[in-house]
């Protein structure tokens, strides 16, 4: 039955499905909030479906609903990091902030490779994370030789970051519309899909690493 309060629905009606709270603390607290549970949250407690409308939490700009996540990709092209789900109007800023992945790179060791134009920069800045970013001309009507050296060996890294997110698109159950019964268990199907990626055979060649 449904936990939340004066609802008795359950999941025997076609257009009705029971779901479980997030893994995800502040997801959690955040359910809770917008549910009214007045009371601690159990493992068997469940929420249905009827109490939700999809454009609360997922947005896409092409018609359809989308869920974001962030994936953070190493040099050799492994998978070290997936957060938990987002909605898809959340900001890259507001996936990164919230995902808590910064505060796992250690200070003036690890680096963080942004897009031209980002706004992440400050945030690695703050924690005294290194920023690896594609040079400005700054008013240059062409690089010097050493920013275009190094537009050359960055220019490649994100054609690797996006075959590895290519890999994760592969898997069927993102290539189709998520059942609502399994929205809940997104943050664990892409945790499982990274490993499975990672244990896969390896985007790189071998001559890559001689």
């Amino acid at each position: 039955m449904c936990c939340v309060p004066q609802c008795t629905n359950r999941a025997v009606k076609e257009e009705i499905s029971l779901h479980s709270f997030p893994l995800d603390v502040r997801l959690k607290k955040e359910w809770v909030v917008k549910l009214r549970i007045g009371k601690p949250v159990t493992p068997p407690m469940k929420f249905c479906s009827a109490h939700f409308v999809t454009e609360d939490f997922l947005w896409s700009s092409i018609g359809t609903h989308t869920a974001k996540l962030l994936v953070d990709v190493s040099p050799a092209g492994l998978i070290t990091f997936v957060s938990c789900s987002f909605g898809g109007r959340a900001s890259d800023r507001t996936c990164v902030e919230k995902s808590g992945v910064l505060e796992k790179l250690d200070c003036f060791e690890d680096d963080v490779m942004i897009d031209k134009g980002s706004n992440l920069g400050s945030l690695c800045e703050n924690l005294g994370v290194g920023v690896v970013q594609p040079p400005f001309l700054r008013g240059q009507l062409q690089f010097m030789a050493k920013d275009s050296e190094k537009t050359l060996k960055i220019a490649r890294a994100p054609v690797h970051v996006e075959r590895a997110i290519q890999t994760i698109k592969f898997f069927k159950v993102l290539k189709e519309p998520v059942p609502w019964e399994v929205v809940g268990a997104l943050d664990e199907i892409f945790i499982v899909i990274g490993g499975v990626v990672n244990l896969s055979s390896p985007i790189f060649s071998e001559k890559r690493f001689e």
